[in-house]
């Protein structure tokens, strides 16, 4: 991005983006056969991904329940949709790791159904909804100076 974010949606959305453009390129080395190179560029998804969940679970989930106070939300699915989405991280992993382009495509499609499903209530519901509520501008940049530093 050329101007800093300065609020949830415009941070962990860009971040989606970024996450699937790796993706992305990654599914191209496999059907290419490149499988080193693949390995290498899920790696990099693989840390940045974690790095988003644990932005998400440390800081923005909890500043969201506690202004929200409902800690029994949104944010508990989003915690159980992070764990399926780290098992399918180690599930692709393997296969890569064995270079079986067949293996890594099923449950390539696994994760894009996941991981859609998840963006999408995120950027439509979760983000905002914590944008609005963390209350002026100073606060929200504070809230995405705190992920940042994760």
């Amino acid at each position: 991005m050329t101007t800093p974010a300065r609020n949830v949606s415009d941070f962990l959305g860009g971040d989606h983006r970024r996450l699937d453009a790796i993706l992305s390129a990654v599914e191209g080395l496999v059907q290419s056969g490149a499988f080193v190179e693949a390995a290498a560029r899920f790696a990099e998804f693989v840390g940045g991904l974690s790095r988003h969940i644990d932005m998400e679970e440390t800081v923005l989930f909890p500043a969201f329940e506690e202004k929200t106070g409902m800690a029994n939300g949104p944010t508990s699915v989003m915690r159980a949709e992070h764990v399926e989405i780290r098992r399918l991280l180690g599930v692709l992993t393997s296969a890569l790791a064995l270079s079986d382009a067949s293996a890594f495509s099923m449950a390539d499609r696994q994760i894009h159904e996941v991981l859609g499903a998840h963006n999408d209530k995120e950027e439509r519901i979760l983000y905002p909804l914590s944008d609005r509520i963390a209350g002026g501008e100073r606060e929200r940049d504070e809230l995405v100076r705190k992920m940042q530093a994760i």
